[in-house]
C-alpha cells in the first residue's frame, strides 16, 4: 500500500505556534491555544501491482489540523467522559443478572436507548457551553471543505469508505 501523508495546518505550517495565533474552529470568539483536533482525508488513487491479493490500494492521505482553544478541548475531553459514562451503563445493563424479567433482546434495545440518551446529553453540555461538536462541526471547516470538493473523503486509508470497517468507524466516532 502506498500512501502520501502531508501534514496541512491551520496557518503556513502545522507547528503548534502558528495555531495559537489563529482563532479556535469550536468555540467563537476564543483563541486556539489546545491540543489542535487532527482530520484525517485520503483520496483514492487507484490499485497498483496487480488483482487479488498481490494488488494493493494506492491513496493520498491528508492530516488537516483544526484549531482548538483550551476550553474546547476541555469541553470535548468532558463530552467524550459523559458518553463513557453513558457507555458503562448500557454495557451493565446488558449483564445476564441484572434484569432477570427481561430478554437479551429487551436488554439490547434499553443499551440503545442509553446510549442515544447519552449522546444527546453530549450534544446539550456542549450547546449550553457554546461548544461546536466535533463530530458534526470538524467537518465544516474551511480547509477541509476544500479538500473534499477535490475528492477526498474522512478517514485515513480508503478502507475507511470503502468497506463496512467504514460503518464501524463512523459509528464509534458518533460515540466517541
Amino acid at each position: 500500500m502506498k500512501e502520501t501523508n502531508e501534514v496541512k495546518g491551520a496557518a503556513s505550517d502545522s507547528s503548534s505556534d502558528s495555531t495559537k495565533e489563529t482563532d479556535c474552529f469550536f468555540i467563537a470568539g476564543m483563541k486556539a491555544g489546545g491540543k489542535p483536533y487532527s482530520y484525517w482525508l485520503h483520496k483514492y488513487l487507484g490499485i497498483s501491482g496487480g488483482t487479488g491479493p498481490m494488488g494493493s490500494i494506492e491513496s493520498k492521505a491528508v492530516k488537516i489540523i483544526v484549531p482548538r482553544s483550551k476550553k474546547a478541548l476541555s469541553m470535548h475531553r468532558i463530552g467524550f467522559m459523559i458518553k463513557t459514562m453513558f457507555l458503562a451503563i448500557a454495557l451493565i445493563i446488558l449483564k445476564p443478572g441484572l434484569l432477570p424479567n427481561q430478554d437479551f433482546l429487551t436488554k439490547i434495545i434499553i443499551s440503545v436507548c442509553i446510549l442515544i440518551i447519552g449522546g444527546l446529553g453530549t450534544l446539550v453540555f456542549y450547546q449550553t457551553n457554546k461548544t461546536r461538536s466535533k463530530f458534526f462541526f470538524a467537518g465544516s471547516y474551511p480547509v477541509i471543505k476544500e479538500y473534499k470538493k477535490k475528492g477526498y473523503k474522512r478517514g485515513a486509508h480508503p478502507m475507511m469508505s470503502t468497506t463496512p470497517v467504514g460503518i464501524i468507524v463512523w459509528f464509534l466516532r458518533l460515540l466517541f
